[in-house]
């Protein structure tokens, strides 16, 4: 007697289901690409912002250090641009400080300097940096 075997291939049912599962997986992985390059997209940007940040200070501290006569006659700066870094700006804001411990003495001068990038991809963001400048008098 010879003996059939009943559902040997696949269902209709089994293929929908299996074809679910699939596309939930994939939707998941692609859901993570493209929030990992947000994520690096994001961080290149902030890396780039602190590196522009990082040249205007340095400029301040050579400035102060080779040319005293102009750099304590500075004013703030806004929306001043690179050339290198298209798509961001920076401000420059100085602020006399004065009667503090490190800047007591006849004919003292101290700033407090930040620097302000700004930048938009999606929305504005902004990353500042500052530094404390005396004249050493």
């Amino acid at each position: 007697m010879i003996k059939r075997e009943k559902n040997k291939g696949q269902s209709m049912v089994e293929l929908i289901f299996s074809l679910g599962v699939l596309v939930l997986v994939l939707g998941g992985v692609v859901t993570l690409l493209v929030r990992s390059m947000s994520s690096r997209s994001e961080g290149f940007d902030r890396k780039k912002a602190s590196e522009l940040a990082e040249i205007v200070m340095e400029e301040l501290v050579a400035e102060e250090r080779n040319t005293p006569d102009i750099f304590w006659q500075r004013e703030n700066l806004s929306e001043q641009t690179n050339t290198d870094f298209d798509g961001y700006e920076y401000n420059v804001g100085f602020s006399g400080v004065d009667g503090t411990a490190d800047c007591v003495g006849v004919g003292r001068r101290c700033f407090y300097v930040e620097v302000v990038v700004n930048w938009t991809r999606d929305e504005e963001k902004s990353i500042s940096f500052s530094r404390y400048f005396t004249d050493g008098n």
